[in-house]
């Protein structure tokens, strides 16, 4: 899930122990904000599903990157994204003045 279907954490060089430690937390928030959109979705529409020969079923994508598709389209940019934050978080919450 880090590495290539999701975050691509390889790819950031950073060295500074608070930024890795800010980005863990980003990447934290942001796998509970696709979760919670999978799940959304899943509860909207019926998700497809693969049968295999033994009859067990599997969603044909998971609840993560299902949810993570829908986070992306409605969030383009850091801007929009505090804003999405702050239309989703409860107004006595501290979450926003981290982001």
């Amino acid at each position: 899930m880090a590495k290539t279907n999701g975050f691509n954490l390889e790819q950031v060089a950073f060295q500074d122990t608070n930024k890795i430690r800010l980005l863990i937390a980003f990447v934290i928030v942001v796998y509970i904000l696709a979760i919670q959109q999978g799940i959304l979705q899943q509860k909207k529409e019926t998700v497809r599903q693969i049968r295999y020969s033994n009859g067990t079923t599997y969603r044909a994508v998971s609840i993560f990157r299902d949810g993570l598709y829908r986070l992306k389209e409605k969030v383009g940019s850091v801007g929009v994204f505090r804003t999405y934050l702050e239309q989703i978080t409860p107004k006595k919450s501290n979450l926003i003045k981290i982001v």
